[in-house]
């Protein structure tokens, strides 16, 4: 009967690590570097899928990860983002980057402070548009880069101003699904170590495992 009961408990903790993995990893990041071409700066970036963040999270995630969010100061690096994470069949989306107009209307910076000299913005953009299913009262303040799979323009790699917490549920027949928050783009100035979100869980888990082990050995 001990050695049942003990196997039952070494596979609920299993199960249980299991499920914590699922749920400690919610967002997917895929990285590339900038080595050559014109203002290849050698610097990291990632693009990570997590549709549940507003700006200011993602830059918080951005700057716990070493880097943040990314800034683009140039047509060679808006190119390099666009060559090394979209493609014809990206789906639509959007996603933060290290722009905003938060402090004063109308002046975009960048969250390093280097001079905004550069911008790709959709047409007509930025509007700071405070319509109701917009920005509201307090407007659109935070920039995200847009992807739409069907290479419409002005939206295919261009950018828009949003409210803080962006936008989502759009579907595809409403026109508007490629404002649907989908990620955050960050920047490293040196080489990005990720930390699996779930490896705390994964030593935690194994030492359960290993405390079984021990019971029945007893």
């Amino acid at each position: 009967m001990l050695g049942t009961r003990i196997g039952v408990e070494r596979a609920i903790a299993v199960t249980a690590f299991c499920a914590a993995i699922a749920m400690a990893m919610p967002a997917q990041a895929f990285f590339a570097q900038w080595t050559t071409g014109t203002g290849a700066n050698n610097h990291w970036y990632e693009l990570v899928l997590d549709d549940t963040k507003g700006w200011t999270a993602a830059r918080g995630a951005a700057i716990a990860k070493g880097g943040y969010l990314a800034t683009i100061t140039s047509a060679g690096e808006q190119g390099f983002i666009v060559s090394s994470f979209f493609a014809v069949d990206s789906g639509y989306g959007s996603y933060w980057i290290g722009l905003s107009d938060a402090a004063t209307e109308g002046t975009f910076q960048w969250v390093t402070g280097e001079a905004f000299s550069c911008a790709n913005w959709g047409g007509g953009q930025p509007d700071n548009n405070t319509g109701v299913d917009f920005g509201g009262a307090n407007g659109e303040d935070y920039a995200q880069f847009v992807w739409r799979s069907d290479g419409t323009t002005p939206h295919q790699g261009r950018w828009n101003d949003a409210r803080e917490q962006g936008y989502f549920g759009y579907s595809v027949g409403s026109g508007l699904s490629h404002l649907n928050r989908k990620g955050y783009l960050v920047e490293y100035e040196v080489t990005p170590v990720p930390l699996p979100a779930a490896l705390p869980l994964f030593a935690t888990a194994m030492a359960g495992l290993a405390w079984l082990g021990y019971r029945r050995k007893d």
